[in-house]
């Protein structure tokens, strides 16, 4: 198979025999490259994705993606290209595509890649419309019905959910699919501020004011937050040109019937699912829609209850890490072997892919400790311009970035490695910055939150006692 690929050149196929092939199947299939460009498009899909003959070809493959799954895309195939570690190849997933006009449509998405010598790589995708019919909207409007087990197709949607987006991404999925939405919304409940914030992604309707980023619960006069209020389903069906969805919006334009479901688990409010139709649910589906909003909330408990374990777990790994550092050091242990096993736990506990320590020599700042390099970085010098070091000493407290590969004094060492998040911070001994922890990460959409930024803290801090020691036994 991929002596046919490496034939393929810039924007199609040398070979005749298999664009024949391919030009003569049912089914769309779509080529790109390494660089994310179509390099083929067979007639199939040129009729489904509406572009004219030939002019896919050249086209940047985010052409036939929606704008609102761009970014994910972009993150999921640069993941894939630092690690080759696939997750949705060679599996049909179900996603959105988007037509020439910008229009969407449900399809059934296989991908299979091809890497060959000489970097060369490919990727296949062969695309199958959910639904045979025009589409004719901006988003999909599905008439796949529900079998005899309705909710039994929906299950495996959820049992995958890693985190909050993840869920909203297999209920919007779930809602255009199986319950006909052409609007579909999750909104989460911040319990700090009483607020209702939407979650991405989500289905809206066009013509739709977009949603604004947050509503309050308590004072906002509109259908979300009567749901929320009340713990209630609220479903219009009748003089919906007057239904106030939040504060602002006036009239739903091409929605027949609209459902706020709040999501209720043990008492407690956890946000509401909006659904929104072109045509009136019939009876038995808005019963079944009750109950997979039930499982929408039981699947968002589940993702609060184990990101609490793993806070708790992790807080105790970390006590018990500088627990085990004192005893060393009151054992005399010697400081080198401390400062990379600190640097070792520190990566660990926040799951980042590696870790520098710079600390000052004569001859200016090197790398004394990394983890998870190879080959390893100690002994590599650090000019005081490299922007971890500037940052921190500047500022003089932790520094966290989620773009480092483009911060000005980036280095080419740790840039040609693929890091793209940073938090770091400073090791001070006697009031001055004696070295600097640095945790590194190579996962795109890597989000650097406060509690990283207060392990660092922690671990610098010991890793400072440490260099305090060493000082002291070197005069």
């Amino acid at each position: 198979m991929w002596a046919w690929s490496r034939r393929w050149t810039e924007a199609a196929i040398v070979d005749p025999d298999f664009r024949l092939m391919l030009e003569t199947l049912a089914d769309a299939v779509v080529a790109a490259d390494r660089a994310g460009r179509i390099v083929y498009a067979n007639p199939a899909a040129e009729k489904l994705l509406d572009w004219p003959r030939g002019a896919l070809a050249g086209q940047p493959v985010t052409a036939i993606i929606p704008a609102h799954l761009r970014a994910r895309h972009t993150a999921g195939f640069n993941r894939y290209r630092a690690t080759w570690a696939p997750r949705v190849l060679g599996r049909a997933i179900r996603v959105a595509a988007a037509r020439k006009g910008g229009a969407e449509l449900r399809i059934e998405l296989t991908l299979t890649a091809y890497r060959g010598g000489g970097g060369n790589e490919l990727y296949l995708a062969s695309l199958r419309p959910l639904s045979r019919q025009p589409q004719t909207e901006s988003h999909p409007t599905p008439t796949r019905p529900l079998g005899e087990d309705p909710l039994g197709a929906l299950l495996p949607l959820l049992k995958e959910a890693f985190e909050p987006e993840h869920v909203a991404r297999r209920t919007v999925e779930a809602l255009a699919v199986h319950f006909q939405a052409t609007c579909a919304q999750l909104w989460l409940l911040d319990p700090e501020t009483g607020d209702l914030r939407l979650l991405r992604p989500s289905l809206e309707l066009a013509g739709l004011e977009r949603p604004p980023a947050a509503i309050s619960v308590e004072g906002d006069p509109g259908l979300l937050a009567e749901a929320a209020r009340t713990r209630q389903p609220q479903l219009r069906r009748e003089n919906l040109a007057a239904l106030t969805l939040w504060a602002g919006q006036c009239g739903v334009p091409g929605l027949e019937a609209v459902q706020a479901l709040p999501l209720v688990q043990g008492g407690a409010l956890l946000g509401v699912l909006v659904h929104g139709g072109a045509a009136p649910l019939p009876e038995d589906l808005v019963r079944s829609l009750a109950v997979y909003a039930s499982l929408v909330a039981g699947a968002l408990q589940a993702l609060h209850s184990a990101a609490l374990t793993t806070r708790q777990q992790t807080a105790l790994a970390q006590v018990e890490a500088l627990r085990e550092c004192n005893r060393a050091i009151a054992m005399g242990a010697a400081g080198p072997p401390l400062l990379q096993d600190l640097v070792r736990r520190a990566v660990e506990l926040t799951g980042m892919d590696g870790s520098l320590l710079f600390r000052p020599e004569d001859q200016g700042w090197t790398v004394a400790a990394s983890w998870g390099y190879r080959p390893p970085l100690e002994g590599m010098p650090v000019p005081d311009d490299e922007a971890i070091l500037a940052a921190v000493l500047t500022g003089r407290r932790p520094w966290r970035s989620e773009a480092y590969a483009s911060a000005a004094g980036a280095l080419p060492a740790l840039r040609q490695r693929g890091i793209r998040a940073v938090v770091a911070a400073p090791c001070i001994v006697r009031g001055m910055i004696a070295g600097v922890l640095a945790l590194e990460s190579r996962k795109a959409g890597r989000h650097l939150m406060e509690e990283d930024e207060t392990r660092a803290t922690a671990f610098a801090e010991q890793i400072a006692v440490v260099l305090e020691i060493e000082r002291l036994r070197a005069s």
